[in-house]
């Protein structure tokens, strides 16, 4: 994480901003970010969830797993 020794976070999400192209896909490399839900103001005006970034970094796609949804990022 970005902040050393606050590395405990709950609900922390990845999200995926892009992958390298041309090779297969468990060697592709994915740029991320991790961002967890802010404490106090859970829902923006609109109803949607408000999130905060906590880290970046990237990885080879074989490490990434799970359920993909799509956000929007402002």
């Amino acid at each position: 994480m970005d902040i050393p020794g606050s590395s405990k976070q709950s609900e922390t999400k990845c999200v995926v901003l892009g992958r390298t192209r041309g090779i297969s896909p468990e060697e592709r490399i994915c740029y991320f970010i991790l961002v967890r839900a802010v404490a106090k103001l859970k829902q923006s005006v609109s109803g949607t969830k408000v999130y905060k970034r906590v880290g970046a970094g990237y990885l080879p796609g074989r490490y990434m797993s799970g359920n993909a949804v799509k956000v929007t990022i402002h």
